[in-house]
């Protein structure tokens, strides 16, 4: 099997399976991938107000694991907003605009397979 379908087998699994039985590598891809589709579908604030905020942080150290710190100043940024009080229109349009603009599914399954070429033990095999 080419190293891309593996890197895809283990990317469909992750949206798929139970987390019961992941490694690591596999855990983080499942979050970030969970939390991505509802920023996609909804925005940013959707997606930090779905989850428990310990939930939110176990999103944001997948961003985290696969290199994506820009996204969790995003989130961060977010949450700040969230916290204010203020009228959250202007923000969500930036939040979601930069979102939007940066973290494509492909730069997100260009880090995933990056990660998965240095630390493959990181994930289930396929």
């Amino acid at each position: 099997m080419s190293e891309l379908s593996k890197a895809r087998a283990i990317w469909f699994r992750a949206a798929e399976s139970e987390l019961a039985s992941f490694k690591p590598g596999d855990w983080a891809l499942d979050l970030m991938m969970e939390f991505h589709g509802l920023i996609m579908n909804g925005g940013v604030f959707h997606a930090i107000e779905h989850y428990e905020p310990d939930e939110v942080e176990d999103a944001l150290a997948a961003y985290q694991y696969f290199g994506l710190g820009d996204a969790v100043d995003l989130f961060n940024e977010a949450k700040a907003a969230l916290d204010s009080g203020e009228d959250l229109g202007p923000w969500e349009e930036k939040l979601d605009g930069r979102y939007y603009a940066t973290f494509t599914d492909e730069l997100l399954f260009e880090r995933f397979e990056a990660m998965l070429q240095r630390n493959p033990s990181e994930f289930t095999p396929t």
